[in-house]
């Protein structure tokens, strides 16, 4: 069964240098930067005995997870529940006034508005839906014991809170991970109960 989860954020891409919102379909792949990132990222993760690697279908993710699961040798899989979440008309633009009206509806969810929406985008029940779904799926597989998961930033900050055990709620409650950063969560064998941080 697995027994820990590996969370991390796909490394830089186009959309981050440029600050555009780049959300659907495939989007821009990995810099130079980023590659190098998810070089790194697979030298990090090698002694943590991941056995599979699931990824979001974007090209960033998708670009950082081939190289991890190339590095250690294990299969891949693609997730749609692990795209990042969608933003509506906001959509391949870099607008400063966008990005005040994304960083307004994160704050209304952090808030409680579960039904903001960033340019009429997902909503944060929405995206929790689809997050706790497949988090709930992966522990139910019967193994392998690790699995990494390649993902987005704006989704690992609304998943994280929701799946960890409450002692461990403030180490992740906002928390915008880096490109290739990483959580790691230990499950415990009763999947009613929440994730132990073991790594952040």
């Amino acid at each position: 069964m697995v027994r820990r989860i590996v969370l991390a954020r796909h490394g830089e891409s186009v959309a981050n240098v440029e600050h555009r919102f780049a959300n659907r379909a495939l989007g821009p792949p990995l810099t130079a930067t980023g590659l190098d990132q998810a070089d790194a990222l697979a030298r990090s993760l090698a002694d943590q005995g991941i056995g599979l690697v699931v990824t979001s279908p974007l090209l960033r993710a998708r670009g950082t997870a081939r190289v991890v699961a190339h590095a250690l040798d294990v299969p891949l899989e693609v997730a749609e529940a692990l795209r990042e979440y969608d933003v509506g008309a906001f959509e391949g633009t870099t607008d400063a006034a966008h990005w005040a009206a994304y960083e307004r509806t994160e704050a209304a969810w952090d808030a409680g508005e579960w039904t903001a929406r960033t340019g009429d985008g997902e909503s944060l029940a929405e995206i929790e839906e689809r997050l706790t779904g497949w988090f709930a799926e992966v522990r139910a597989r019967p193994g392998p014991e690790v699995v990494l998961a390649v993902s987005h930033g704006g989704v690992l900050r609304r998943l994280l809170p929701r799946v960890v055990r409450s002692q461990d709620a403030d180490l992740v409650r906002g928390l915008t991970l880096p490109t290739t950063g990483y959580v790691v969560l230990a499950l415990p064998d009763d999947p009613s109960s929440a994730a132990a941080v073991v790594h952040v």
